[in-house]
């Protein structure tokens, strides 16, 4: 094959690539999408009809189930407030006393604690160093899991713990993701069995890029948590910030639907997603392989 060939269909694939990827645009992956909380559709209606600007909003339909079961509310002095935010709606939390919980769902969102694969997808931003959502309460004393950036310097921590010990945690450096940016926040888990075995069980993605792994150091835990699941609170600790969507998955999406979610969210809010080079790899072969294959043919 001519380097001119060989160019040719590089370019081809990468080209390929971007068509693939901007494709993703209408919809995320809904195969094992267990939670769907949505700012641009928070009644699921289809965004037919959307709240007044700086309306409260006392409960966040979930489009996964559709059926009120994992709905979160909250008391109408509790509420956060909706904002069309320039085309990227927002749910938004005071800081002082706004949070939002799902009642009786301490048996619903066992597939995030209880070391079955899964994915989440958090679109947000913090302004303080607050937690967007969590279940495990006291930490160690709850099986659940939790999503937080817990620092000022913008550290994000996500953690899994089984009741008696934490079963992971990722606990990401200072500038890693700084207060007052909203960013897309991927967690993908996929369960290796064997805690402590050297194999990285679970990964933390920012806008597409991989910040952090983890292995397992501890079991899991099947039972069920001790509390609710909150938005926007742990303890007296309250979010200052927005959040936009939140998307839960009971198994581990491969690369591509990563990319497809990310993607999606991406182009829904106004956030560059950029893959992984490995996955801009994978595509554009993908690209090159077709090219060869129609030459072949020819």
């Amino acid at each position: 094959m001519s380097s001119r060939v060989s160019i040719v269909a590089i370019v081809v694939g990468l080209v390929l690539t971007s068509s693939v990827l901007g494709s993703y645009t209408g919809t995320p992956v809904t195969s094992g999408l267990r939670w769907w909380l949505d700012a641009a559709d928070p009644y699921n209606n289809g965004g037919t009809a959307l709240p007044a600007e700086g309306n409260v909003i006392g409960q966040w339909y979930d489009k996964a189930t559709g059926d009120g079961s994992q709905d979160p509310t909250t008391a109408y002095q509790n509420s956060p407030h909706w904002y069309s935010n320039s085309g990227a709606p927002v749910l938004r939390f005071d800081g002082t006393d706004d949070k939002m919980e799902v009642a009786s769902s301490t048996a619903s969102f066992n597939y995030l604690h209880d070391g079955t694969a899964n994915t989440v997808f958090i679109v947000a931003k913090s302004d303080n160093a607050a937690y967007f959502l969590e279940n495990n309460g006291a930490l160690d004393s709850n099986p659940g899991t939790r999503f937080a950036n817990v620092s000022t310097s913008g550290r994000y921590l996500t953690q899994v713990t089984n009741g008696s010990a934490t079963s992971y945690i990722i606990y990401t450096g200072a500038g890693t993701w700084p207060l007052g940016n909203y960013e897309i926040t991927s967690r993908r888990f996929v369960d290796s069995g064997t805690p402590s075995d050297g194999t990285d069980d679970v990964e933390l993605i920012r806008d597409g890029s991989l910040i952090a792994t983890a292995d397992a150091t501890a079991g899991f835990s099947s039972a069920d948590a001790n509390r609710n699941m909150v938005i926007g609170r742990l303890g007296g600790t309250y979010l200052d910030g927005d959040i936009s969507e939140i998307l839960a998955y009971d198994r581990a999406l491969s690369d591509a639907e990563l990319n497809q979610v990310g993607s999606y969210l991406g182009t829904k809010y106004g956030i560059t997603w950029v893959p992984e080079p490995a996955t801009m790899i994978v595509l554009a072969a993908g690209g090159l392989l077709a090219l060869l294959g129609r030459r072949r043919r020819a």
